[in-house]
């Protein structure tokens, strides 16, 4: 039986379009152990038995098997992998196929975020996306004060359609499309802002059908965790007597004995203050109204959407309105040259107490 002898082949590996594909990998069927990837200019040289078969595989596209015959030089050109044309993630100023990751991205879709319920967006990230953390201060109507970073970094970069900005908090969950996480190198595009990570937003757009008009709404009832029991007149006057009679400078009785003893004896009555002025629940609820639709060359998607959160106070001087609208255009208006106009605008109002919370 005669040993199969061993020669030098060269070759190429392109898409569709013609272009190098950098890193494919050209292994041999059957000795993974052998083989190469392609260079910048998506050539390889290899060293195999005759009759031998390759097979040249890239993230992205069908895998596609060769024999290697007589020829010394071969062009191999692959097609994109049908079944993940649809899974893109927004990196940088455009999208990027999901499997052709090298850096940490994670993503999240329309249909993830807006399974909890907020009129905050960033609040629905919650667990929802490895390495990002957000952290809420508080509940009040219209407070956005959230801790928001990734891996524990400080305030990542918020990018919108392209365009950097940072109304994450105030944007209609309804519109987004999708959110892309860039936590390492994947966001060096942005340069020096992007030192904390990038958060990317794409919002919806039409698609290439009949006019669609779609209502959302929801109406929630919120409840405080905790309701705290307060003290009475004469335990609150004695704890601040403690805190003031530890003043390093200036120790001093904050309320005398006689003033404590007007609430002792019942010449005075103490007052559950939570109980007059706060309520045990407050609504929450959102409605948005979108219409979408398109042909070959255009599409379009305007959204409507209304938000309003009531607080705890029984005067209801706590309050959160908020009218959100989104408008996206697209037309391809000669070959190769595609023309957008994006319009977004928010109008929200606060109602709120002179003082802070905690000092009422």
């Amino acid at each position: 039986m005669r040993a199969q002898t061993s020669r030098s082949i060269s070759g190429q590996v392109v898409d569709e379009l013609g272009e190098a594909i950098i890193g494919a990998n050209v292994t041999v069927v059957g000795n993974k152990s052998l083989g190469t990837i392609t260079d910048i200019d998506g050539n390889f040289t290899l060293t195999v038995p005759q009759g031998t078969t390759l097979e040249v595989s890239y993230i992205g596209y069908v895998n596609k098997k060769v024999v290697v015959d007589n020829k010394i030089s071969y062009k191999i050109t692959l097609k994109e992998d049908a079944e993940q044309l649809d899974e893109v993630v927004v990196v940088g100023y455009g999208t990027q196929k999901r499997v052709n990751l090298t850096g940490a991205v994670s993503a999240i879709t329309n249909e993830e975020l807006v399974a909890t319920k907020s009129q905050n967006a960033q609040n629905m990230l919650t667990g929802k996306v490895p390495g990002v953390r957000v952290i809420q201060k508080t509940s009040e109507p219209g407070e956005f004060t959230n801790q928001f970073d990734i891996r524990g970094f400080g305030s990542p970069l918020i990018v919108v359609d392209g365009v950097p900005r940072g109304n994450l908090q105030r944007m209609d969950p309804n519109e987004i499309e999708s959110i892309s996480v860039l936590k390492d190198a994947s966001a060096a595009i942005y340069g020096v802002r992007a030192a904390n990570g990038v958060v990317l937003i794409t919002t919806k757009k039409g698609e290439k059908n009949k006019p669609k008009i779609e209502y959302n709404m929801y109406y929630g009832i919120q409840t405080p965790a905790e309701m705290l029991e307060p003290v009475g007149a004469v335990d609150r006057m004695r704890l601040f007597n403690e805190k003031s009679m530890r003043n390093l400078t200036n120790p001093q009785l904050t309320y005398s004995d006689e003033q404590i003893e007007e609430y002792l004896n019942g010449t005075l009555k103490s007052t559950d203050w939570y109980d007059a002025v706060i309520r045990n629940s407050a609504s929450q609820q959102q409605h948005n109204v979108s219409l979408s639709g398109g042909s070959e060359k255009t599409d379009y998607y305007v959204n409507f959407g209304y938000t309003d959160q009531e607080g705890f106070f029984k005067s209801k001087a706590m309050d959160y309105n908020r009218y959100n609208l989104r408008a996206n255009l697209n037309a391809e208006v000669a070959k190769n040259l595609k023309a957008s106009i994006k319009i977004n605008g928010i109008i929200d109002s606060k109602q709120r107490q002179y003082l802070s919370t905690w000092e009422v």
